[in-house]
C-alpha cells in the first residue's frame, strides 16, 4: 500500500531570502513563517523584567537575551522534573493549584515546595555550567529572572485572579530559565568537545547523576527538541555568548 506524501509537512529551510530591503540567512526555517517575517515592531523581543512577552513564537532577539533562541516549541512541562509545572488556572477538569483560606488565595503548598526545590537545583547547574565556560555569564547578557521573583513563594493574593497570574508568570518563568541550560549545554559541548565536563558540574551542583541524566533528557536539555528560534540582527554588534553559539549551532 503506497503513503500519501500530499499533508506531510515541508522540509525546513536552509538558504537566503530576500524580503524588501532585507536579506536573511535562514536555518531550519518554516515555510509559513519566512513567507512573511515580522518585523521588530511585529514580534518585539520579550521584555527581560516581565513575563508577558510571548515566549512561545518567533520573535527578534536582542543582544541581552540570546537564550530565547532556545525557547522549547512544545510543551516543555513534561517528565520527572518538568511535569510539576504542568498546571492550568482554567475551569478544566484538572485539579486547580491554587487553595483559598479565610478568603484569600495561594499556591498549593506542595507544588511551593517542589516548584522551589527545582529552582534551586536548576540555578546550582546553571552557575556550576557558567563556571566551566570563559567569560560566562557573558559581557551584556541579563541573567534570567528567577521563578521565585515573580511571587510564587509569597502568598496570600486577595483574589484568585492575582493568584493566578503570580502563579502563570512564575511558571512560565522557568521557560527563559531552561533556555538558558539549553544554551550552556550547546556551548559546553562544543568548547570542551571530549571533556568531561558534566561530572564537573554534577559535583559543583550537588545534584544526582540520574537527577543530571533527567535534565539533559528533558526539554531543558535534548538538543533534538524543536526550539522556538529568533530573528538575529547582525547588523548590530555581537558580543559573546552570540557569535560563540552561531557558531555552535
Amino acid at each position: 500500500m503506497q503513503s500519501s506524501t500530499l499533508n506531510a509537512p515541508a522540509p525546513p529551510f536552509h538558504g537566503h531570502l530576500r524580503q524588501g530591503n532585507d536579506i536573511f540567512t535562514v536555518y531550519c526555517g518554516i515555510e509559513k513563517f519566512i513567507r512573511k517575517i515580522p518585523t521588530p515592531a511585529e514580534a518585539p523581543s520579550p521584555i527581560h523584567t516581565s513575563m508577558d512577552g510571548d515566549y512561545r513564537h518567533t520573535t527578534w532577539i536582542s543582544n541581552q537575551m540570546p537564550y530565547l533562541v532556545f525557547l522549547p516549541r512544545s510543551n516543555p512541562f513534561q517528565g520527572s522534573l518538568f511535569e510539576r509545572l504542568n498546571v492550568t488556572m482554567q475551569n478544566t477538569s484538572n485539579p486547580s493549584p491554587l487553595v483559598t483560606s479565610n478568603g484569600e488565595w495561594s499556591l498549593v503548598p506542595a507544588l511551593v515546595r517542589k516548584w522551589t526545590e527545582l529552582e534551586n537545583a536548576l540555578r546550582s547547574v546553571l552557575k556550576a555550567m557558567y563556571a566551566e565556560y570563559p567569560r560566562a555569564p557573558f559581557e551584556g547578557m541579563l541573567s534570567v529572572p528567577f521563578p521565585s521573583q515573580f511571587g510564587y513563594r509569597n502568598p496570600p493574593w486577595r483574589t484568585r485572579e492575582a493568584a493566578a497570574i503570580v502563579v502563570r508568570h512564575s511558571r512560565d518563568a522557568f521557560l527563559p530559565f531552561m533556555a538558558t541550560i539549553t544554551m550552556m549545554f550547546v556551548l559546553l559541548d562544543h568548547h570542551h568537545r571530549d571533556n568531561p565536563w558534566r561530572l564537573r558540574v554534577i559535583k559543583a551542583a550537588k545534584v544526582h547523576p540520574q537527577w543530571f541524566a533527567d535534565l539533559e533528557s528533558s526539554a531543558a536539555g535534548d538538543k533534538k527538541a524543536e526550539r522556538v528560534g529568533g530573528i538575529i540582527d547582525l547588523t548590530l554588534t555581537w558580543k559573546s555568548p552570540m557569535d560563540a553559539l552561531l557558531t555552535a549551532v
